[in-house]
C-alpha cells in the first residue's frame, strides 16, 4: 500500500478509507474523499473504513 495521506505523515499506509471535507480554494460543498491511513489515522474521529462507507458515497 502507499503513504499514508493525513498531513504530515510518513507512515506506511494500512487502511482505504474516506473523510469528510471539501478541497482547499473550492466553492464545493462537503464531500467524502478517498484517502488511505495509517494505523494512528484510522481512528481518528471522522475517518470511515471502506466497510464502513456511508450510504452516499457512490
Amino acid at each position: 500500500m502507499s503513504q499514508c495521506d493525513y498531513k504530515g505523515c510518513t507512515s506506511e499506509a494500512t487502511t482505504k478509507g474516506y473523510v469528510l471535507g471539501h478541497k482547499r480554494g473550492s466553492g464545493d460543498k462537503d464531500n467524502f474523499h478517498h484517502v488511505n491511513a495509517c494505523d494512528k489515522h484510522k481512528q481518528k474521529e471522522g475517518f470511515f473504513e471502506d466497510r464502513e462507507r456511508p450510504a452516499n458515497i457512490n
